[in-house]
């Protein structure tokens, strides 16, 4: 399992880096979360399956947490900020992935406020 890197977004402005997306690693990935963060998944033109955010029951919003990200090919699709009680396991957000998986890349997105 692979921890991503949580990339800061520019504030009031000022020129975006690029952002650096990371090939989803087929044992998982996690990444730090402090509820202000987004995940960015681009499919690729042959995706072979389903991102999985894994969540955990939470009594204050009545929901499981866990989110499915489906897509055709090419396409992206952004999720979050990810609530502490609904996705926390240590202070990370959990995502697996199917075996065998091709074509998917993700990036994780922080604002911060200057």
């Amino acid at each position: 399992m692979a921890t991503l890197v949580v990339q800061d977004l520019p504030v009031y402005g000022e020129a975006l880096d690029p952002v650096v997306f990371t090939a989803a690693d087929v044992a998982g990935d996690a990444f730090d979360n402090a509820e202000d963060v987004v995940l960015w998944v681009k499919f690729g033109a042959a995706p072979s399956g389903n991102v999985v955010v894994e969540g955990a029951l939470a009594g204050d919003s009545g929901r499981d947490g866990t989110v499915v990200i489906t897509s055709g090919a090419s396409e992206q699709h952004m999720c979050g900020p990810f609530k502490g009680s609904n996705f926390n396991e240590g202070g990370q957000v959990s995502l697996t992935y199917p075996s065998g998986i091709t074509d998917i890349t993700v990036a994780v997105l922080r604002y911060t406020k200057g």
